[in-house]
């Protein structure tokens, strides 16, 4: 057993009942153009010890979804509708985030629910040491903390991502890009939070680096049972390490199932579209396929579907009626999912787009091989 495992705290209970329950949440932007609704009546739980993907394309709702649930927004943002039902560990009452003050919100953030934003540089204090970033945050929620105690921790913390201890001492501009996000992520770990939110947490890294930091967060997520909502436009990498998706398109939600459901059989177009974007790595090479068009202008949406525009299967009623989300079946073992279309793909439909866009000179790729042969060509 490593130091790292003595000091870990012990499992928490996986999938056994909600933790964050997001109620027809709505949020605008207050411009001079008038009211931008960037999210629009969002239902969603997070389950306990799990990973809630949400992808889409930028403008989706994504992060302004992420900032409202932590109460980060700023002006012109503002929350106006909804509830955000927090259940708190402890045997202490659910809260809703939405009606808490400022001076009730605080004590929650780090040490229930932290955030790993997507730019490290711009989080990190440039002109302020790794350990003193760390103390203010291990400090603020444990202040009899003697020094020994916090750089006990920060030696914990960022052991747990992969970084010596010596680079306690360093500046960001010192660490490698890789080495910065990996200290937000043990940074958002301090407190030992219940919930991490994660805005593309590896936007800014090399894919090599990526795999690396997206393995740690899994690991760790495993260890030590703390759920994540994990934030991204890729949704080929949301398949690969979440419970269950959800998919964002003009500011709603318009799909959301288990992984293994959505990845085999997707009911949205757009869900579809985002799937057939991104090649996969385990999986015979296939021909991609963008979406055409552009997001729709939140200030002027369509009276009907918002993605009937850009949809290929859209039909006349698509452009008069605004679909809901509703439960539909599944063939897989998971429970069923939600889409708001009116026409829903069939699984023949994804058959046949799968079988047009494989191509005759397919070959398989084997992502760890191809992993360890970069890995091997950085390090010469």
């Amino acid at each position: 057993m490593t130091p790292t495992d003595q000091t870990l705290p012990a499992e928490r209970d996986h999938h056994t009942g909600p933790l964050l329950e997001i109620r027809n949440l709505s949020v605008r932007y207050l411009t001079e153009a008038g009211e931008v609704p960037a999210c629009d009546d969002v239902t969603l739980t997070v389950r306990r010890g799990e990973i809630l993907g949400i992808a889409g394309e930028s403008a989706s709702g994504k992060s302004t979804l992420l900032t409202a649930l932590l109460r980060l927004q700023r002006t012109p943002a503002v929350t106006s509708g909804g509830e955000v039902i927090f259940h708190r560990g402890g045997g202490r009452p659910p809260v809703d985030l939405v009606r808490l003050d400022e001076r009730a919100m605080s004590p929650l953030r780090w040490s229930d629910l932290s955030i790993v934003m997507q730019s490290a540089m711009a989080c990190l204090n440039p002109v302020m040491r790794l350990r003193a970033q760390f103390a203010d945050v291990i400090t603020l929620k444990n202040p009899t903390m003697t020094r020994g105690q916090v750089d006990e921790r920060i030696t914990e913390l960022l052991r747990m991502v992969g970084i010596a201890p010596d680079y306690a001492t360093a500046y960001p501009h010192q660490l490698s890009g890789g080495m910065r996000q990996r200290s937000l992520i043990a940074l958002a770990l301090a407190c030992d939070p219940d919930l991490v939110v994660m805005d593309e947490p590896t936007t800014a890294v090399d894919v090599v680096m990526q795999r690396t930091i997206l393995d740690q967060v899994l690991a760790l997520q495993e260890r030590l049972g703390f759920a994540i909502i994990m934030v991204t436009h890729d949704l080929s990498l949301l398949l690969e390490i979440s419970d269950r998706i959800a998919i964002m398109y003009g500011g709603r939600v318009v799909e959301v199932g288990d992984a293994a459901e959505i990845y085999a059989h997707p009911r949205h177009p757009y869900t579809q579209g985002l799937r057939n974007a991104f090649p996969p790595l385990s999986e015979p090479v296939r021909r991609l396929t963008g979406i055409s068009g552009t997001p729709p202008n939140l200030l002027n949406l369509p009276v009907g579907c918002a993605f009937a525009p850009r949809c290929p299967h859209a039909q006349d009623d698509c452009l008069a009626l605004r679909p809901e989300l509703r439960t539909m079946p599944t063939t897989g073992a998971g429970e069923p999912g939600l889409a708001a279309c009116l026409h829903p793909l069939d699984r023949d439909e994804t058959r046949r787009q799968d079988e047009d866009a494989a191509r005759p000179d397919a070959v398989a790729v084997d992502s760890e091989a191809l992993l360890a042969s970069t890995m091997e060509g950085a390090q010469r």
